[in-house]
Order: C-alpha cells, then structure tokens, then sequence
C-alpha cells in the first residue's frame, strides 16, 4: 500500500498536482513506517514536493531526515540523491556555503561509484555555485569537466545545460562572442532532441 501511494504521490507532483501529491506522499509515509528502506526515497519525495512548494524549512527538513533514513542502510547512491538536492534547494534559496557542502559529498559518493553522469551534473552544479559568486573563471573550470564528461559519454543534455552555463560565465567575463556560441550550440543540442525544457532555459 505504500508503494502505491508512493507512485501516485510521486505522478501527481509531475503533473503539478502537488497537494494531491503531499496527500498521497504523506499517507505513503505513515504506512511505511520507520526503519523500511521506502521510508528514505517517500521522505526524498515529500521534500521535493514542499520545495516546488518553496517551503524551504519543510523540504530541508524532509530532505535531512532522509539522510538520517538511508545512512541506516547503507544506502550510498540514495544519499548521493538527497545530498544533491539539498545542494540545488540551497542553491535556489542563495545558501551557496551548504550548496556547496552537499555537492561536493554527492560529488564524492559518485566518484566512489564511478558514476560518471552524476559527476558530470556535480561538476556542473559547482560550476553554478561559484557562478552565483561572481567567480566565473572558477565557475568555468567546474563547467569544462563537466562538459569533457558529457561529451566523452554521451550525455547531450547534460551538454545542453552546461554550454548554456558557460555562455553565462563568459557574459560575466564580457567574451560577448563565445557565449553566443555556447548559447547556440545548447540551443542546437535541445532542438535536435525535441527538449522543450531545455529549449526554453536557452530562450
């Protein structure tokens, strides 16, 4: 019964439904239990919906009782999860010291993984913190490897976003001409691939 709920929750917050989600999330969350290994991935799930929300102190506080719920299992790539998006409500809420705390522990797990696609959206991710820092050339060593990781493996979107992030280092550091070309080829990337999210980051 959990596991449903848990999916209707989690199909409702995609629609945008999200006090039908936090319903169905939090009757998921009572019929889990403590101590179930669903309870850390319902609490990751009831965090991202307060955050859509923008109660930041409820989603903070979901999120961090998820950490506490998968360290008890051992559960490295479902921490590397919620440290990452710890890191990006931070981030939106302009925390950039604890945004980047979390990034980098999620850095690590997925080093520790070798999982090269999170390390590229981590890369990415710092990129951004130290972006919002008014650093850019900082930012921009964290953008190359993310892009050498998303070129050498296949990720286009991942590139997408990256190149669109390098345009707005290089605006910051007045290289008017290769921001637009950064600009052009995520706008290309997104366009070939019919990825109208992306798309409209770009515009």
């Amino acid at each position: 019964a959990a596991t449903i709920d848990h999916c209707y929750g989690v199909l409702f917050g995609h629609r945008g439904e999200l006090r039908s989600s936090l319903t169905r999330l939090h009757r998921a969350l009572e019929r889990c239990g403590r101590g179930h290994f669903l309870e850390g991935r319902i609490l990751d799930s009831l965090g991202k919906a307060y955050a859509a929300l923008n109660h930041f102190a409820a989603a903070r506080e979901f999120y961090e009782h998820a950490i506490q719920a998968k360290r008890a299992w051992n559960d490295e790539q479902g921490l590397a999860v919620t440290h990452g998006q710890l890191g990006r409500l931070f981030l939106d809420w302009r925390d950039l010291e604890l945004a980047e705390q979390h990034f980098r522990i999620d850095l690590d797990l997925a080093e520790r993984r070798e999982d090269l696609r999170a390390m590229c959206l981590m890369f990415n991710h710092l990129g951004r913190v130290y972006l919002q820092r008014q650093l850019p050339d900082e930012a921009l060593g964290y953008f190359d490897e993310s892009l050498h990781l998303a070129i050498e493996n296949g990720y286009p979107i991942e590139e997408g976003f990256t190149r669109k992030d390098i345009a707005l280092a290089r605006l910051k550091r007045g290289d008017v001409d290769e921001a637009d070309e950064q600009l052009e080829q995520s706008r290309r990337i997104f366009s070939q691939r019919q990825f109208q999210e992306g798309f409209a980051h770009v515009q």
